[in-house]
Order: structure tokens, then C-alpha cells, then sequence
């Protein structure tokens, strides 16, 4: 098959069978493929999907039928094919086109294949124009020029002003760096980087996190022995920077409420230098596998994961921890440049949802906490409400709970909030509270 095909295949299972692009990329069989077609398969299947809105705003420029009429998988064909057109300018026009009519006439027919073609020729005749955006409300071209959906673009504008906007949305558009931790379990930071430098990755210290490291060619490095033997994990630095927060002491009885897939969950381990007892949570019994495997390949001895809804009250658990982390579900707003369905999908309904459930744990979470015992909430959020409201919220439920400073970047701060723009991070909230 072609890798194409293959491009098609996963851009319909993505936009209209729900399929998530990282998954699908990672199961899907490209054996038969060079690492030029895989290259080429990535960047089409992520530039589509981050371009998505773009796109269609494109095709109905050049098509009689608006794109949300269109058969989907003409649809699917016309957005590879746009996608290739205008925003990629190392394959040939003609190449373009004629290999979209072919893979139409295999996989539909000719009638649809001669609709295809009138529609690529028509926008390549008319190259320069095709990426202008036509309107002269800034609100809407912003929308279309970054692919967001209507209902996310009108949450980010309560919360920050257009020129902060801006920022955002641009932000979301760009490859994060690869950054890794080092498992201290195992082996030093200074060492690891040894390690990697005699393997010929190109590695820089993190400015702000000890143990990270920034890899800028990363291609490889998860079949490595060092990953294998468990000296790093991938992680990104907001993640790292929650488990620094909660700092959990030697021999402490310690909850992670939303674990998988257990990295935070084996930070705490790390840190309590495999001391104690960590209960690993999760309601996706599918996902625990994760935190079984991550803990087994870091060596983290002091993990016992447990199966269930985190919104559901346990009274056995009452006053049982001395530290408590809950990474909350999150409308995930801050890593957005990794997971681009976010900016599509997400609706200001499920966001208001998102909140009941978070206010839910946390009310759990305060019950199972010990006196004199600290909590962290963090999210992968940089939506207000979801963050300083609900901690706000919290210390105004609670007499008995209070505020605990974190200290980043050399600064003691009432909480922490990284943006997806800031260097060498995605989006992230964290809050620290102590009960009293």
C-alpha cells in the first residue's frame, strides 16, 4: 500500500472514528515503509490535523460542495491533498494531484476522482491566494488561521487578552522540546548525559529542573540500554515539576488519585528513595498496565496501584495519607501542541463537566488527607477556572486547609503557572495546600 493510503487511512480513523493521532501513529503497522515515507506519513498526518479548520476553509474556496457536505472520504483525500499544496513546498504539484486522483479512483471512484481533481487544480492554479483569509474580523481569522474551535477560542479570550492570545495559539503550533528525567534512582544527571553524548545525542542541561535533560535529537533514544535499564523517563517539565512540589517524606504513606501512566507516580518513588508506601490510582483498568510497567523499568518498589473512580467517596480511606497528589482531568489546554484534537473537540460544556469532577476529587481529597498532611492539585490546563478559581474555591470550603508556597525558578510563589509559550514546558498549574 501507499504510504498515501496509509495517510488516508489514519486521517479518517482520527477525524470520524474518534481515533486519537498518537496512538494510531505508534500501532500502526509501517514496516514496509523507509524512514522518508514515515517522516512524510507524521508530518502530513499532524499538519493536517493542526490545520484542520485552515484547510477546510481552503477547500471551500475551490469546491461547489461546502466541506461539511462533502463524502468523507473525498473529504479526508482533499484535506491530505490541501494540506500538501499549500503549506508543504518540497513535493510537486502535479505529483500532488495526480496521486490524490489515483487514490480516490482506487478507494472511491471515478466520478469522485473527477471532482477531486477539478477541486486540486483549481487551488493550485490560484496557489498564492489560497492560504489568504478573507475577513476582516480578527476574531475569526485568528480561529481559522490556528485551527481552533469557536467554544476554546471564546474560554482563552475571557481569560487572557488578544495580544497574550496570540501567543497561545502560536504556541500550540509548535514542536515541544524533548525533554527527559533523569531516573536519580539509577544514575546521576552528569552521568546519563555522558552516556547520551557518546551515543551522539545532542543534550543540554535543563535551566530550571536538576534532573531533566533537553534532548534536541531524540530520534532513537527509546531503544537505547539507558531506557531500557531504566536510567530516564520521557517527561515533560511541568509533570516533573508537580512531584518536586508535593515533595513527599521517607516513609510516608502517600495517594496518587489520577496516576496513569505512573511517571509522576514514579518521581514520588525517587524522591522517597523507594521508602513508604504509594498507593498509584487509576479508573482506566486498561491504564494501570502502565504504572506496573513504568515502576518495573525504574526500579520503584514502593507502588501498589489500586482501580478506581476517584469521584467516588471510599471511607476507608479517611484521614489515611500524609501526602496526596491529584494531577486533575483536565480540559488539557496546555498541551495542546502534542495533542491538536484538544483545539478541535473540546467544548465549553465538557469543560464546565471537567470542573464538577475536579471540585468532586478534591473534596475527596481533602478527606483522606491526615491532619498536617499537604496536598498538590495540578492541572495540564491554563484556563482560570479550572486553576486559581478552584483554589480559590478549595481554601474557601475548607477553615482547616491553607496555602503552601512553592518554590521555582528561585521564587517562593502562592502557586505555580507555566505557559505553553514559556521555553522548555507546556502548560501547566500547580498549587500546594495544607490541612491544619
Amino acid at each position: 500500500m501507499k504510504i498515501r493510503e496509509e495517510i488516508l487511512n489514519i486521517n479518517y480513523k482520527i477525524n470520524h472514528d474518534n481515533g486519537y493521532s498518537t496512538d494510531l501513529i505508534k500501532q500502526w503497522d509501517l514496516s514496509e515503509y523507509n524512514d522518508s515515507d514515515k517522516k512524510l506519513l507524521v508530518n502530513i498526518v499532524y499538519g493536517v490535523l493542526e490545520n484542520r479548520i485552515y484547510i477546510d476553509y481552503i477547500i471551500n474556496k475551490y469546491s461547489k460542495i461546502n466541506s461539511s457536505k462533502l463524502d468523507k472520504l473525498v473529504l479526508e483525500i482533499l484535506r491530505m491533498s490541501i494540506y500538501q499544496l499549500v503549506f508543504m513546498d518540497k513535493i510537486p504539484e502535479y505529483a500532488i494531484i495526480n496521486e490524490s486522483v489515483e487514490i480516490a479512483k482506487n478507494n472511491i471512484g471515478t466520478k469522485e476522482s473527477s471532482f477531486i481533481n477539478a477541486v486540486l487544480r483549481a487551488c493550485s492554479r490560484d496557489i498564492k491566494n489560497a492560504s489568504t483569509i478573507n475577513t476582516k474580523d480578527i476574531k475569526d481569522k485568528l480561529r481559522i488561521q490556528y485551527s481552533i474551535n469557536k467554544d476554546l477560542f471564546d474560554v482563552l479570550l475571557k481569560d487572557y487578552s488578544m495580544k497574550t492570545t496570540k501567543k497561545i495559539l502560536k504556541s500550540f503550533m509548535e514542536i515541544d522540546d524533548f525533554i527527559i528525567k533523569t531516573n536519580l534512582l539509577k544514575i546521576s544527571r552528569e552521568k546519563l548525559m555522558e552516556k547520551l553524548i557518546n551515543k551522539h545525542f545532542n543534550v543540554i542541561e535543563h535551566p530550571y529542573v536538576d534532573s531533566a535533560i533537553i534532548v534536541k535529537n531524540p530520534h532513537g533514544i527509546l531503544d537505547i540500554t539507558e531506557f531500557k535499564k531504566g536510567f530516564f523517563l520521557v517527561q515533560n517539565t511541568g509533570s516533573i515539576i508537580v512531584s518536586e512540589a508535593l515533595n513527599p517524606n521517607k516513609d510516608s504513606l502517600v495517594l496518587d488519585m489520577c496516576a496513569a501512566p505512573g511517571s509522576k507516580t514514579c518521581n514520588l518513588s525517587e524522591i522517597m528513595e523507594n521508602t513508604g508506601t504509594i498507593y498509584a490510582n487509576d479508573i482506566y483498568s486498561s491504564r494501570i498496565k502502565s504504572i506496573h510497567e513504568n515502576a518495573e523499568r525504574l526500579g520503584c518498589y514502593n507502588i501498589k496501584t489500586t482501580n478506581t473512580d476517584a469521584t467516588k467517596y471510599n471511607e476507608d480511606l479517611k484521614e489515611k495519607f500524609d501526602f496526596i497528589l491529584l494531577d486533575a482531568p483536565c480540559s488539557g489546554t496546555g498541551i495542546i501542541s502534542g495533542k491538536p484534537e484538544i483545539k478541535l473537540n473540546r467544548t465549553k460544556e465538557e469543560i464546565d463537566n471537567l470542573i464538577n469532577t475536579q471540585r468532586m476529587i478534591l473534596e475527596n481529597a481533602y478527606s483522606y488527607l491526615k491532619k498536617g498532611g499537604y496536598l498538590v492539585y495540578s492541572t495540564c490546563s491554563i484556563l482560570s477556572m479550572e486553576n486559581e478559581k478552584q483554589r480559590e474555591w478549595f481554601l474557601g470550603k475548607y477553615n482547616d486547609i491553607e496555602s503552601v508556597d512553592i518554590l521555582f525558578k528561585d521564587n517562593y510563589r502562592d502557586y505555580i503557572k507555566i505557559m505553553p509559550y514559556e521555553n522548555y514546558s507546556d502548560g501547566f498549574f500547580i498549587s500546594k495546600f495544607k490541612k491544619i
